[in-house]
Formats: C-alpha cells, sequence, structure tokens
C-alpha cells in the first residue's frame, strides 16, 4: 500500500528501484499499530456505525457516479480492480467513520473560554514601536580576506574531512519476464476472448428509489398511509420528498441509483429484485428502518468488444505463455549466482548481457537501478564489495530479476588542495564574517543597555537606524519585512527591550522595541471573533486529539508476530 501511495505521489519519476520492503517497513508498521490503537479505542468506547449512515456514505462518493449519480457497475469494477469485496470495503468505511467519530468526540471535549479569546486578541492585535538597524553580510565579506596560510593550515588540520567518497562499479544481468515474450496469434486470443467473456458474470442493475421512515414505531403506519395516496395516483417522487427521512435522496425523489444486488441490504435487494420496473414493493424492514421500494430501471451490463479487450488479452497470454520459461530461468539464475565465480558464467549460461553501472558512491547512483537503498546496499555488502562474491538473486519487481559482481572499487583518497581550495577559503570567510558579526551586534547592544540611545549607537558603526511605529503582525513595511516580524518575538516585559536577529544572508539586525500596545476587544469586529474563535477551538480541539492519540500509542503493549 504504501508503495503504491509512492507510485500515486511521484507520477513518472517514479522506480522501483530507489524502494525496496525493508526500507518501507519501518513506515508500514508504523502506520498499522496506529491504526490498530485507534480501532481498540473505538472498540473500548463502543462506537457504532448504522448500516444507513454506511451506504449514505458509500453513494455519496463521487469516485462511484456516473453522469451524476451512483453505479453500482462501476462500483464494483473499482472494487474489483482494488481486489475487494463490497463487504470488505464497507467494514473500511464503517472503521472510517468510527475513527471521525473518535477524532470528533476528543476535539469537542476542549472549548475556548472569553478569557482566552481576549488573550488571544490582546496579544495577536497589539501594535509594537521600534527601531534597528542591520549589519550587512556582504559589506562585512566584501572586506574580509582569507590568505593562502590561512587556507593550507586548515587543510592540513582536517585532511580526514577531504577525502574522496569510496565508489564502486558493478556488472549486473537482469531477467525479465518481458525478454521471453513471442507473438501471439489472433486465434489464441479470439479463444481467450470468448472464454473470458463466457466466464463473465454481468449482473443485471437496477436503479432504485425509496422512501425511509426510521422510526420503527410508526413507520409502517406512515407508509401505509404513503401505499394508499400512490394508489390514488400521487407520485412517488413527491411523496419521497415529502416523507423520507433519507436527506441524501429525499431531495432527488428517493433515487439512490443503480444496484448490481450487493448495495444494499439483503431484505432491500431481495424486496428490489422481486419488483418490475416502476413497481412498487410493500414497506421492507432493515436496520435503518421501514422503506417503500420503487424500481426505476432494469438493464443488464454490455459484453465488451473484442477490440476493447485484444491488448490486454495479448498481454496476458504472452505473459502466461512466457511464465514456465521465465520461472525455470530464475531457478537456474539462482543456482548459477550460487555455483559461478564470474558473472559473465551467468550471463553467458542464460545468454543473457553483462551490463555495467559506472562509478556510484555508497549514497547511490544519481539514476537507474542503483539509485535505490535495497541494490546499493548489496553492492556495498561485504560478500559482493571485498570479497568480490556474486550477489543473490534480488527481485526488483515479480517479473524482474537481478544478480551483480563487483568489477572495480575505488577506495578512499586524498583531494588535493588545489581540488579544495576555493571551498576552504569560501567556509573560512564565511566563518570570519559570522564572528566578526556576532561580536559587532553584541558591542552595540551593551551600548544600548548602558544608556545609548539606538541612534546613536548605529552612527558608531556609519550605519543609520530605522524607526517603525505603530507596527502590527498584520501590517508590516515591505522593507526589511523579517527584520520587523522578528520584533515582535522580543521579550517586551521591560522597556525599552534590545535583542538581534540573524537573516538568513548571515546580515545581523539589533533591534530595540519602545513600547508596545496591547490589542483591545473593540479592535475586532464581532464577525472576525467568531472566525478567530472557530479557528482556535478547532486548533485546541487537535492538539487535544493528538495528545490523546499519543497516549493512546504509548499506552498500548505491541506485539508483531
Amino acid at each position: 500500500r504504501l508503495l503504491a501511495e509512492r507510485k500515486r505521489q511521484l507520477g513518472d519519476a517514479f522506480d522501483a528501484a530507489n524502494f525496496d520492503e525493508q526500507s518501507l517497513q519501518p513506515q508500514a508498521v508504523d502506520r498499522l499499530v496506529k491504526r490498530k490503537v485507534l480501532e481498540q479505542a473505538v472498540q473500548d468506547q463502543k462506537l457504532a456505525v448504522s448500516t444507513k449512515e454506511i451506504d449514505r456514505q458509500i453513494v455519496s462518493q463521487s469516485t462511484f457516479h456516473s453522469d451524476g449519480e451512483f453505479s453500482a457497475g462501476l462500483y464494483q469494477n473499482i472494487l474489483r480492480a482494488n481486489n475487494l469485496s463490497p463487504r470488505a470495503y464497507k467494514a473500511l468505511i464503517e472503521q472510517d467513520v468510527a475513527f471521525t467519530q473518535l477524532t470528533a468526540a476528543v476535539s469537542s471535549s476542549q472549548f475556548l473560554t472569553p478569557t482566552e479569546l481576549e488573550n488571544y486578541i490582546r496579544f495577536e492585535y497589539q501594535s509594537r514601536d521600534m527601531s534597528y538597524f542591520v549589519f550587512d553580510a556582504k559589506v562585512e565579506q566584501d572586506n574580509t580576506t582569507v590568505s593562502a596560510e590561512q587556507v593550507s593550515a586548515y587543510y592540513d588540520e582536517n585532511l580526514a574531512e577531504f577525502m574522496t567518497d569510496e565508489t564502486v562499479n558493478v556488472d549486473y544481468v537482469e531477467l525479465k519476464l518481458a525478454d521471453f515474450f513471442q507473438p501471439v496469434s489472433e486465434q489464441d486470443i479470439e479463444q481467450a476472448y470468448q472464454q473470458q467473456i463466457a466466464e463473465m458474470v454481468l449482473p443485471t442493475q437496477r436503479k432504485a428509489a425509496h422512501i425511509l421512515i426510521s422510526d420503527k414505531g410508526n413507520g409502517l403506519e406512515i407508509l401505509s398511509s404513503a401505499q394508499q395516496r400512490l394508489a390514488a395516483g400521487e407520485d412517488f417522487a413527491v411523496l419521497a420528498a415529502e416523507l423520507s427521512e433519507d436527506q441524501g435522496s429525499a431531495n432527488s425523489g428517493g433515487e439512490l441509483g443503480y444496484t448490481g444486488g450487493e448495495l444494499f441490504p439483503p431484505e432491500f435487494e431481495a424486496a428490489l429484485a422481486a419488483l418490475t420496473v416502476n413497481g412498487v414493493s410493500e414497506p421492507i424492514e432493515t436496520d435503518a428502518g421501514f422503506h417503500l421500494i420503487k424500481l426505476l430501471d432494469e438493464k443488464t451490463g454490455d459484453v465488451p468488444q473484442l477490440a476493447d479487450l485484444q491488448d490486454g488479452l495479448a498481454a496476458e497470454l504472452q505473459k502466461l505463455q512466457a511464465l514456465p520459461e521465465f520461472e525455470e530461468a530464475l531457478e537456474r539464475l539462482k543456482d548459477l549466482a550460487f555455483d559461478s565465480e564470474s558473472i559473465a558464467i551467468v550471463a553467458s549460461e542464460l545468454a543473457l548481457g553483462v551490463q555495467h553501472s559506472g562509478h556510484f558512491p555508497q549514497a547511490g547512483a544519481n539514476s537507474g537501478l542503483f539509485a535505490g537503498a535495497g541494490l546499493v546496499a548489496m553492492a556495498f555488502s561485504n560478500d559482493v564489495r571485498i570479497d568480490k562474491r556474486i550477489s543473490e538473486v534480488r527481485e526488483i519487481t515479480a517479473e524482474h530479476y537481478l544478480v551483480a559482481q563487483i568489477n572495480e572499487r575505488k577506495v578512499p583518497e586524498q583531494k588535493s588542495l588545489a581540488s579544495v581550495s576555493a571551498g576552504i577559503e569560501k567556509r573560512l570567510q564565511s566563518e570570519m564574517v559570522s564572528a566578526a558579526l556576532t561580536e559587532k551586534a553584541a558591542e552595540a547592544s551593551k551600548a544600548l543597555v548602558d544608556g545609548s540611545s539606538i541612534d546613536e549607537v548605529a552612527a558608531r558603526f556609519g550605519l543609520t537606524a530605522v524607526n517603525v511605529e505603530g507596527v502590527t503582525r498584520r501590517e508590516m513595511p515591505e522593507t526589511d519585512r523579517d527584520v520587523v516580524f522578528a520584533g515582535f518575538n522580543v521579550d517586551s516585559s521591560k522597556l525599552p527591550a534590545n535583542d538581534s536577529y540573524t537573516r538568513n544572508d548571515g546580515s545581523v539586525a539589533v533591534l530595540r522595541v519602545n513600547s508596545v500596545n496591547y490589542g483591545k476587544q473593540t479592535d475586532v469586529d464581532d464577525q472576525t471573533k467568531t472566525s478567530l474563535g472557530m479557528l482556535l477551538s478547532r486548533s485546541y480541539g487537535n492538539e487535544a486529539f493528538n495528545s490523546y492519540d499519543a497516549a493512546l500509542n504509548e499506552a498500548a503493549t505491541v506485539k508483531i508476530l
């Protein structure tokens, strides 16, 4: 499942060789454990989901809609393509809805008090008067020179830092099912087609509508009255809109879409199957309540044409015909890899070509098969890298296998001073600039503490202080926006308050907060207060559930079999 998610996320950039069972296993186990813990919590809390709600969830999913309405045929096809039965899918839906109920129950246990909202407005809507000046990293860099002696000294003191990566170049042999494919005759395709359509189960699709009364005390009486009105000529759709308690279908005349016999509860499906088109059932009882059911339409699935299935049938026949020879070759490959001293022998015995990876480090190649963690780990194993043995046969996919042997290994070597001097110079210059700016900022901060004004301190360094007044988090100047924002993180318990801030480019700003004006309730209109309340309540609820979830996982006893 995780592999499928990675494939969906990466699209055409997905390469199965980059993922292996060993690397994905911890994530998969963690997911399964968390889901199992929530499952247990749902059981402990005795949370339940009605059949009606499960059906409503399924019918409302646009994935299963065709021409704007639910299609049972599409529903079944999608489930079949994902190896799910309707029963199994309903169980998943039931579990997900129960999880949602649990999340909502825990989240709603938190609430926002008026005082908390007042405090939030007080701090979030405050304004500040502040001043600052900036020691520019670029200016300092232009005035900072690194000597050749400093570069050489750093190199000599850190030789281990300047080594080449160990790399390996491996020879490998691939065994692919596709390499055993043979052309398939039209006669064979026609025969496979006839066999497939003969085995096809094309269920009758029935389009249903219903009127649901969930009150089992009065349900029969209400539906009996509805039957009399129908007999008098009233329209079923109009009655559904008036009477049905199924809000998901009532406004569309009670329509539920098509079913192939598995979508609705057995009693419902049996009653529907007994009707002729436009017929209406007697009241039927399910867990959801009492129903009057109308059959709106009935159709049988169309048999697909040969042209629609031809490519898939040909590919499947090729696989089936090639599989025995491929499996025999795979067993032979495993034996040869174990017994042979040279991969050239393996390739010759199987009439396969030897391919070359090119050199790659332990971090993996930039692309291709040996960019994947599993094959890189194999290539750098002691058996392959040191002892030069042929690797075990590795499965890339169920139709693709590989075996490898080292061709060349390059051990780490000392890089020359000339090749790394530019990098060392840049590093030393950056460190010197950072140290100089930190020292200047500390000197400036001390002068502020000693009583100098920020304008006086800035002038000592040939700079000019910038003053901003009444600035808020929501209204900031475009110039030096990050510096002004940093001013809101300065501790303002004692004013004036001083601090420094290092920008992404290494420049250092010295700040002084002169005054703080806290937000007032009158600064915020009622609509904004309502929105803030909802936002904060949701945030508190999420925090509560995350804490609850973490506590469940911490308390759980996990045993992996």
